[in-house]
């Protein structure tokens, strides 16, 4: 792959979050705005979804918070009546507990999770390559990094141990940026010295609680 820069990259590494979280989140944003319709509009669409395991636990909810209430009870009611089906059937017979464990939905069953999955092995992929030139390490070294997570995996990644000596040199200095910048927020703040804030200051919390743990969005446990 070329060590190149792509526009897309560089506009995404000015975020003060994690670029890669923030791609993940519009790839999952863009998936439920289509998904929630297809499942109210188009009737195969439910039978196929009703057919499968459905969503894990966190994707379901965020489907759930980008619908309507009646887009909600028209495309989950198939796979509710056929999960009623196969609890009834599972009543029928009290030993047979595996069925039931069988109907939690898992990651690995999850499509929304399969589909991120492959948008972080690709984007950490070409973040990889990019940050290999002297222009990706530039565009890098000025924006706030990854999260913890998705830096590891980024390390993983990379050929050569120069560029993860780079990476890791990189947002170490972050990490220490928005170390004192949350405690001159706390300072300033117990100091009752508001007017002294600096937007660095303001946001210090939300930049590191989504550096340690990644986009709220899209994490999970």
């Amino acid at each position: 792959m070329d060590a190149t820069l792509t526009t897309d990259l560089a506009a995404d590494l000015q975020t003060q979050g994690c670029a890669v979280c923030d791609h993940l989140a519009t790839r999952a944003s863009d998936f439920f705005a289509q998904w929630q319709y297809a499942l109210y509009a188009d009737e195969k669409t439910r039978d196929e979804y009703a057919a499968g395991p459905g969503l894990c636990p966190l994707h379901l909810w965020q489907l759930e918070g980008v619908s309507s209430s009646i887009g909600v009870a028209v495309g989950q009611a198939p796979l509710v009546e056929r999960i009623a089906r196969a609890l009834e059937q599972a009543a029928a017979v009290p030993s047979d507990r595996v069925t039931v464990e069988s109907l939690v939905p898992k990651a690995d069953d999850c499509r929304v999770c399969r589909l991120l999955r492959a948008a972080e092995t690709d984007y950490l992929g070409r973040l990889a390559a990019s940050v290999g030139g002297r222009q990706g390490k530039e565009h890098y070294a000025r924006s706030h990094g990854l999260c913890l997570r998705h830096l590891a995996q980024l390390v993983m990644t990379v050929p050569e141990n120069e560029t993860a000596v780079f990476l890791l040199g990189a947002v170490a200095r972050h990490f220490k940026k928005i170390g004192g910048d949350m405690c001159g927020y706390a300072t300033k703040t117990e100091a009752l010295r508001r007017e002294l804030y600096t937007a660095d200051d303001h946001d210090a919390v939300l930049r590191a609680l989504t550096h340690l743990a990644g986009s709220r969005r899209v994490c999970s446990p």
